[in-house]
């Protein structure tokens, strides 16, 4: 599966939609079981430990940073 690219017009949009993404991604990350209607599902790229957190935080704040730097570039 390929991720689509989200592509800000401003700062602030960056940030919000970096967010917003952490904020449904990260709850499921640390509790990956859940039941829903009565069946247990559970998430595969759970955090195993603290150094896959923090790669993952560096991932996404890179790719914020990266955004930034182009929206600076278009001004």
């Amino acid at each position: 599966m390929k991720n689509k690219i989200f592509k800000p017009e401003t700062i602030e949009e960056a940030i919000y939609d970096l967010q917003q993404f952490l904020e449904c991604d990260l709850y499921s990350k640390f509790r990956p079981i859940e039941k829903i209607k009565g069946e247990e599902w559970q998430r595969k790229d759970y955090f195993k430990n603290e150094g896959e957190f923090i790669k993952y935080l560096g991932m996404h704040f890179k790719l914020l940073e990266d955004q930034i730097k182009k929206l600076n570039n278009k001004s």
